[in-house]
């Protein structure tokens, strides 16, 4: 068969694997982080196959502030969180109007630095949620703000470090991003960090209990709806899978990988690790019966778990594991059976079925990458970005451009036909959709 035959074949494995398993929302909206199914992929219109030299229209951008809180949309209006300065004791949740840039609201509000300004920033990290009317974030001191998404005005607020014991982790501050199930907020309370080493990172994990758990809030009000578990989680946010006709809330640790009960936070089931690792990314799910993650470092590599129904339970078994695969900060998207994820300085290629490397690509520094329409939008953290389509072949480049400036560490956002960017002092808009002919 010819290439593009393959190829063919190969999207439409993934266009009926998205409609009955990874239940895809269009990208009218991008409500969390990961997206709405919190995969980095989203269905859309027809996109642009190319772009200009000087990349696709840029709608326009403006000045923002510190942190790598990535960008949610909801309607005409686009949010995030951001530090006016690296170095102030002040912290904003914004409504941005997702046609202009300009401001609609803004809650600001006190958030002091405990530790020296960090090369990379300090937050916050965490990706706010919508949920109904309202948004709900986190900023680098792990206070929770519930604030009206149409007027910015304040609901409530909880405090995760005074209340629950809930630890920064490193110079990074929280950087978990909530999930919302039903009229559920839940929450990781991650660990403490000890000093700058992976080794000591992990060992004071292991230290006082109160570190250990996750908690689930009410949304109308923020009350406490239950709390349970000893989890050692370390930047990780957690994701929601159905499997076995059972709704379960994926957790990765430092030592283990479990689900919960979104409901009640009852451990369903647990998988520990020979080694600890430090696991920044949020565990892949291909919708039926597989859940692939890699750690940022340390010994044991990426992993697949495989789901099995037993007795009516579900049972994790290990599937495979490829000790050189990492990964800083995203796992990437896959199509099918096929995983496409950002490496150290590569871009890479992966059978699901086996955790056998298929190809890599260079030139590709700490990378971010979301999926739509078949198209893989990758964002170094040099401020490249790139448009390819990935195969099991390799990966097509069709274009690439300078749109912004280093550290592009936050993860790009589809609402509809815009594309959008931020950097640690710009965020920014483009139309990455299909430019019709002049006279059409």
């Amino acid at each position: 068969m010819a290439k593009n035959g393959r190829l063919k074949h190969f999207n439409l494995g993934w266009i009926v694997i998205a409609c009955t398993s990874l239940q895809l929302v269009h990208a009218d909206s991008w409500p969390q982080w990961g997206g709405p199914s919190r995969n980095f992929s989203v269905e859309s219109d027809k996109l642009a196959d190319t772009w200009p030299k000087d990349g696709p229209p840029k709608l326009w951008s403006r000045a923002l502030g510190d942190g790598y809180s990535a960008i949610i949309g909801d309607g005409d209006l686009i949010y995030t969180m951001y530090r006016p300065e690296s170095d102030a004791n002040v912290e904003v949740i914004v409504a941005m109007n997702a046609k202009t840039g300009k401001t609609v609201w803004e809650d600001r509000h006190e958030s002091k630095l405990t530790k020296p300004v960090s090369e990379v920033g300090d937050g916050p990290n965490s990706t706010p949620l919508i949920a109904g009317d309202r948004l709900y974030g986190i900023g680098y001191n792990a206070v929770v703000r519930c604030v009206d998404k149409t007027t910015g005005k304040l609901h409530w607020t909880r405090d995760l470090r005074t209340e629950f014991a809930s630890p920064l982790s490193g110079g990074w501050g929280y950087s978990i991003s909530p999930v919302a199930y039903n009229d559920l907020l839940i929450i990781p309370l991650g660990h403490q960090r000890d000093d700058s080493s992976a080794k000591a990172a992990v060992d004071g994990a292991r230290g006082d209990g109160r570190n250990r758990s996750v908690i689930a809030l009410r949304l109308s009000d923020g009350s406490l709806a239950w709390k349970g578990n000893e989890y050692v989680v370390y930047q990780s946010s957690p994701t929601l899978i159905r499997h076995g006709g059972q709704d379960q809330l994926v957790m990765l640790m430092t030592d283990s990988i479990a689900a919960i009960n979104p409901s009640s936070g009852k451990e369903l089931w647990r998988l520990a690790f020979e080694e600890n690792q430090l696991h920044n990314v949020t565990p892949m799910w291909n919708g039926h019966d597989l859940l692939v993650f890699a750690p940022d470092s340390g010994a044991g590599g990426g992993r697949a778990i495989r789901l099995v129904r037993e007795n009516g339970t579900t049972v994790p078994r290990e599937a495979w594991s490829n000790r050189k695969m990492t990964s800083s900060f995203y796992i990437g998207a896959h199509i099918g059976n096929y995983l496409f994820m950002p490496g150290k300085s590569r871009f890479y290629g992966y059978d699901l079925r086996t955790g056998k490397r298929l190809w890599a690509q260079s030139g590709f520094e700490s990378a971010s990458c979301i999926l739509a329409d078949g198209k893989l939008f990758i964002l170094d953290q040099n401020g490249k970005l790139t448009l390819a389509t990935p195969s099991m072949e390799k990966l097509t480049i069709h274009a690439q451009c300078q749109v912004a400036e280093r550290y592009s560490l936050t993860c790009p956002t589809l609402v509809r036909r815009t594309l959008f960017i931020r950097d640690r002092k710009n965020i920014m808009a483009f139309d990455v959709g299909v430019i019709e002919a002049a006279g059409r």
